[in-house]
């Protein structure tokens, strides 16, 4: 929603690896008031279910709107974060195409989400990929920005440093992969991602979600807060929700916690039903989870976002 009362949708054209993006300003009674469509360079060489294509967006301070999207997939090559600065009539006013930074140097930001802090530093952050050793691992990337949109720092996480393990076997799927990004009052963002049990078989904590999103979940949850020290794992882990469960989405709260959504319930041995349901908690400014629901509906419930 902008501040203005009018809503910004931004997607994908309907193939996948659709090489445009889209964005449509929608008032509140529900008629477009203006459109725009964007080609975006990518390939489909890795195949459908990386999910090369993606695009997210934020209105930012200033009031123009940040587009963030994966850009420019070469065989061979890396991709490019790119953002497109748009005016709340979709106008196109900058568009940026960054190197890789050199905290990411050898690896490609798939996924990307943007978030802005109070302070003006916009985050990028998404799944990072290796297209030198083929490996998923390091599993998530961030990128920092200042408020004219050049890049301050960067950094990446690995599961080298987290209980996550490693394996090439689902390469091209989502199988290690955090949630999306929030930032905390003083400006560093805070991610949340499954933990697997070291000793489990990837066979037995790889999730795929409506038979195209593929997740890694796991019987107890992590919670990065990263600051300029380094996070070698988790400050917090979450656990007391039925049989496993991921996170899809992440959000920052007015009293300076965070709330989470997603789905657990979700069982090991996928040969068998799963009693799916919506996951949301609630946690104070320290990561300590303050409430936890997981409301048994009369049908099986995926948990994808939260305002």
């Amino acid at each position: 929603v902008l501040d203005d009362g009018n809503i910004l949708a931004v997607g994908l054209g309907d193939t996948p690896n659709s090489q445009y993006v889209g964005a449509a300003i929608i008032d509140k009674s529900g008629e477009v008031l203006h459109l725009e469509s964007i080609f975006n360079s990518v390939s489909d060489v890795f195949g459908t279910q990386l999910k090369d294509s993606s695009v997210d967006a934020i209105q930012a301070q200033g009031g123009n709107i940040l587009l963030v999207m994966p850009h420019k997939i070469i065989v061979g090559e890396l991709m490019n974060p790119r953002i497109i600065v748009l005016d709340k009539e979709l106008s196109i006013l900058q568009d940026i195409d960054y190197d890789i930074p050199e905290g990411l140097a050898n690896y490609t930001l798939l996924e990307l989400v943007i978030e802005q802090a109070i302070n003006g530093d916009i985050f990028l952050s998404g799944r990072i990929y290796s297209t030198s050793n083929g490996s998923t691992n390091p599993f998530v990337g961030i990128i920092r920005l200042n408020d004219n949109l050049e890049i301050v720092d960067s950094k990446r996480f690995s599961s080298a440093s987290t209980p996550f393990g490693t394996s090439t076997i689902f390469q091209d799927r989502r199988t290690e992969i955090a949630s999306n990004i929030a930032i905390d009052a003083s400006g560093s963002p805070v991610f949340v991602a499954s933990l697997r049990n070291p000793s489990d078989s990837i066979f037995e904590t790889v999730f795929n979600l409506r038979g195209q999103d593929y997740f890694m979940r796991a019987p107890q949850l992590g919670l990065w807060h990263i600051t300029n020290q380094d996070v070698e794992a988790p400050i917090k882990q979450v656990t007391g929700f039925p049989a496993n469960a991921i996170i899809q989405k992440i959000k920052s709260t007015s009293d300076g916690g965070f709330i989470m959504v997603g789905t657990c319930g979700i069982n090991t041995n996928q040969a068998l039903p799963s009693q799916y349901r919506m996951l949301v908690f609630k946690t104070d400014p320290s990561l300590n989870v303050q409430w936890m629901v997981y409301p048994q509906m009369q049908f099986a419930t995926l948990g994808a976002d939260i305002i």
